[in-house]
């Protein structure tokens, strides 16, 4: 396949610009496909979501690199009369029944005359499948190749009269409901008795696909349920979890609902059937797999490791990271194939709500950072399956860190004008492999030729770091020990240049949208100032929380330093140990999906000439926002002020916080076009709650003024473990 036609660098941008819903088809054949360098092709699981989720240019610039790809169209917006017949007299006779009813086509494809395809633009609603004899009608749900080499005559199909790539949709002939029965009428009529009684077709016009956003694994759905009792409930919470399980299984699972329902007093078989048969005719597209793994959570459900939770949602980048292993392993039964490890403690009863969980636990993170179809999920899943001490929370902000590093310079939001630059730092005790998160971002970028973005681990002074940013202006610092550095910093013996490091991360986090004019010396010469426009400083340092409590100050909290650090926790202290091959080696599909990432540079501007100037202005992409998301930040903000008022100054940048990880998490999805959803500014609301909730408990419980304070709050502590408070 190495001569064929480069189809995607042929036809791929055109075709998305002119309107069409494109997919990556497999050489040699007529199937939607997926490839990567390790496996090579392999079928595209729920390739239907292409239509209402068309491919963008970041896609296809993908796609572009994948040998032999062809291009599919997918149907609904497009009808295709497709006559599969060699019989030539048919063929025109069948064509001439179609141009009868719906006018002549530009865009008829040809791969083994006589054989043909008509294309016509649906109106009036998209158009089911159907078929009569050698007639089919390509609608909703279905694909059909537009640009490959055919695997019968080994040519590219031929679009005899004009390209399809070179017709916009809107301009395409148009197809109603009622000419599309007129024509099946009059191919009945032509048709030998034999054949035209053949009438086949699809769901009804305008009937709900099935949404495999929405569904999990048949493992980790079953798993979850068994963890959700079902004692006498009230009709509405029975249907929704029975709505949930229809979704989540692809509407396969009424043995599930069925069962699960038989554990209940009020178990009536026949009302089982006629629920399952409701949500067949109105298919639920806002519940599904989540819903029911959120349920299990609330009663104590921690997923296994080893399960995957929705083997569709790590496809969809088309990467063949292993998404099943997501999280540390509490209390799974192993594959019956291996022998079983000694068993694990038992988990401990689940706190009944929020409120009595601690700051930083596992129950209350947002775990849907863990599934999200996007490189911050690719980055995260990798970082924690090559782990042998896993630490999700660690893998997770260390990704956005570095994607905020990669994405510096180059987006900002609309309406708040916000950039990608975080600090964030790793908490752990010695021994627990916090390092593994680092070098694997580390590797990652220098196996992807962006190692520009990588500067010291550590600063002699705060000139240093301008001098970092100078160099290269956005860049990322992984700083070990952080804590003592501060300590160090904070002694009264601490020399100018460390005390100005502090100052130093203070003023470049705030100017990162701005122009930081340095410092000006006695000797120009000598000490020339340096001046950066929207210097992009991120930092991802680790410590262990005994150095850091004595670093830390009171007045910390009300300078801004801590609002603008984000503090992470582990989910426990020590993660169980799992016997794997710990590897920093980045699959190549990732490393291809973030060089494919960084060449995104704004259209008409020169963005990649301009990121190693630290002094020029730079083309930046917008980030957009949806209605409901802006109307979501000014409830964070109306949060942020109120919590203000209460003295509770580490919140002070929550509203802020939370829009930089909804902005790397926008572009992580679509570097081309990012718009930041409800959905996303949710999931940052939630994660920057759970980082800022820790800090807070961690300021309260371990920062003093003095010696007294600080004995007094470790008895505290120990009273409190103790159970007595």
């Amino acid at each position: 396949m190495s001569d064929s036609p480069n189809y995607f660098q042929l036809h791929g941008e055109r075709l998305i610009d002119n309107g069409y819903s494109i997919i990556p088809i497999m050489p040699g054949s007529k199937k939607p496909g997926v490839w990567s360098s390790s496996g090579g092709w392999r079928n595209m699981q729920s390739w239907e979501r292409y239509l209402d989720q068309p491919a963008n240019a970041y896609q296809v610039n993908l796609w572009k690199r994948w040998p032999g790809a062809g291009i599919g169209i997918m149907c609904g917006d497009v009808v295709g009369f497709d006559i599969d017949t060699l019989d030539e007299e048919l063929s025109f006779r069948l064509r001439s029944c179609i141009v009868g009813v719906l006018g002549e086509t530009p865009a008829v494809r040809v791969g083994r005359a006589p054989k043909m395809m008509l294309n016509y633009r649906a109106v009036g609603g998209r158009m089911r499948k159907r078929r009569v004899g050698p007639l089919e009608v390509l609608g909703e749900g279905q694909q059909f190749v537009a640009y490959a080499t055919h695997p019968d005559t080994q040519k590219p199909y031929a679009w005899p009269i004009e390209h399809l790539a070179d017709i916009p949709l809107e301009d395409l002939p148009t197809c109603t409901p009622e000419q599309l029965e007129e024509v099946l009428r009059r191919v009945r009529e032509i048709l030998p008795p034999d054949m035209a009684g053949t009438l086949e077709q699809g769901p009804a016009a305008g009937a709900p696909m099935a949404n495999p956003v929405l569904e999990g694994t048949p493992e980790a759905v079953a798993l979850a349920l068994e963890a959700i009792p079902n004692p006498d409930l009230h009709w509405e919470e029975w249907n929704r979890v029975g709505m949930a399980i229809f979704a989540a299984t692809g509407g396969q699972g009424f043995d599930v609902f069925d069962g699960w329902s038989s554990t209940s007093s009020k178990y009536d078989a026949a009302a089982c059937r006629e629920r399952w048969a409701s949500y067949r005719r109105s298919p639920p597209r806002r519940i599904g797999a989540g819903t029911i793994y959120h349920l299990a959570m609330e009663h104590g459900w921690v997923a296994p490791f080893d399960v995957a939770l929705n083997a569709e949602k790590a496809e969809i980048a088309e990467n063949p990271i292993d998404t099943s292993k997501l999280r540390v392993k509490v209390a799974a039964a192993p594959p019956a194939r291996q022998a079983p490890p000694p068993p694990p403690p038992p988990p401990a009863p689940p706190a009944k709500n929020a409120k009595d969980l601690p700051p930083g636990s596992r129950e209350t993170f947002p775990h849907a950072w863990f599934d999200t179809r996007s490189l911050v999920g690719d980055i995260t899943r990798w970082i924690v399956n090559t782990a042998q001490d896993p630490l999700p929370t660690f893998a997770l902000m260390n990704a956005i860190v570095a994607l905020g590093t990669m994405y510096g310079r180059r987006y900002r939001t609309e309406f708040t004008d916000t950039r990608t630059n975080l600090y964030a730092v790793a908490i752990a005790k010695p021994g627990m492999g916090k390092d593994h998160s680092r070098q694997c971002i580390k590797s990652l970028f220098m196996a992807s030729g962006l190692e520009k973005l990588l500067c010291g681990d550590s600063f002699s002074s705060g000139s240093a770091m301008l001098r970092a940013l100078k160099d290269y202006p956005s860049r990322v610092s992984h700083m070990d020990e952080l804590g003592m550095m501060l300590e160090q910093v904070a002694m009264k013996t601490a020399s100018p240049h460390q005390r100005g490091i502090v100052k130093m991360l203070l003023e470049l986090f705030s100017s990162s949208s701005g122009i930081y004019n340095g410092q000006e010396y006695v000797d120009n010469k000598a000490n020339e100032r340096v001046d950066l426009v929207n210097p992009n400083l991120n930092v991802f340092g680790s410590t262990t929380p005994s150095s850091l409590a004595p670093a830390l100050k009171p007045s910390m909290a009300e300078n801004g330093m801590l609002s603008r650090i984000l503090l992470v926790p582990p989910f426990e202290d020590y993660p169980e140990f799992r016997f794997v091959e710990r590897t920093r080696t980045p699959p190549p599909a990732l490393v291809d999906a973030l060089k494919a990432s960084w060449e995104v540079k704004k259209a008409g501007g020169n963005l990649a000439g301009e990121q190693h100037l630290s002094a020029s202005a730079v083309s930046l992409i917008s980030v957009a926002w949806e209605p409901d998301a802006l109307d979501e930040l000014k409830a964070i903000k109306l949060t942020e002020r109120e919590r203000g008022r209460q003295g509770r100054y580490i919140w002070v940048r929550s509203t802020e916080l939370s829009t930089k990880i909804a902005m790397v998490e926008a572009i992580a999805r679509d570097p081309v076009r990012p718009v930041i959803t409800q959905e996303i500014i949710g999931m940052s609301r939630d994660l920057v709650a759970w980082l800022l909730s820790y800090a807070e408990g961690f300021f309260d419980d371990q920062v003093s003024d003095n010696e007294t304070e600080a004995t007094h709050k470790k008895v505290l502590q120990i009273v409190k473990r103790a159970g007595s408070i």
